[in-house]
């Protein structure tokens, strides 16, 4: 997306990918909490992409503040790092949540994680119209899994009946292949050190907090 600002002054992909999200959740978690006690749990799905292991790594404060139109222009770079703080903060924020829950003991809210891997979606075909990020792998686009596929982790986000809190779902060997439970591979909580490091968890709280 380009290096716009939205009327509250974020940038626009930092706002729609993450800080929107951030302040429906924070509105309606005491509702979440009760459907929990009522129907014995629920949850709350985060959508992150192979985006948020790469450089440069971790979170910086100065996109989640009003600096929307001044982060970087709109080169395919500047670009890529802004989608890329939204996908790493998505990941973050759901540890970070899954930590608090966990803390209560008692809550019956789960906090989950998913990404789609390379999947065969309009998004590249879009992105290489503006110099987008992706523009690059719409080259490749006839080895991308189906979008049906690519839908598998949010999927067992929502309905697998033996998700826990903190887990995180995507396919097998990161692009491609159909999703696999995390723990069963690379997705194991335990490799993803960028986005479960208590400096992007801490961060990702305060700074969409504000």
């Amino acid at each position: 997306m380009p290096d716009n600002a939205t009327k509250d002054g974020f940038d626009v992909q930092m706002q729609t990918n993450h800080l929107s999200h951030f302040l429906l959740l924070k509105e309606l978690f005491s509702l979440v909490e009760k459907a929990g006690e009522i129907k014995g749990e629920s949850r709350v799905c985060f959508h992150s992409s192979i985006v948020r292991v790469t450089p440069p790594f971790n979170l910086d404060l100065q996109f989640f503040q009003k600096n929307g139109g001044n982060l970087g222009g709109d080169g395919t770079w500047q670009r890529y790092e802004r989608y890329h703080q939204t996908k790493l903060a998505n990941a973050s924020c759901c540890y970070a949540l899954a930590d608090k829950l966990a803390a209560k003991r008692d809550s019956k809210v789960k906090s989950l994680l998913a990404h789609p891997g390379y999947a065969a979606t309009k998004l590249q075909a879009s992105a290489a119209t503006n110099g987008d990020l992706m523009s690059y792998m719409s080259s490749v686009y006839n080895v991308a899994q189906s979008p049906e596929d690519g839908a598998l982790g949010i999927l067992k986000c929502a309905v697998e009946p033996t998700a826990t809190n903190g887990t995180f779902y995507g396919p097998y060997a990161y692009f491609l292949g159909m999703a696999t439970y995390g723990d069963a591979v690379e997705l194991s909580r335990d490799h993803e050190l960028l986005a479960d490091s208590a400096l992007n968890k801490d961060l990702v709280w305060s700074a969409s907090e504000k």
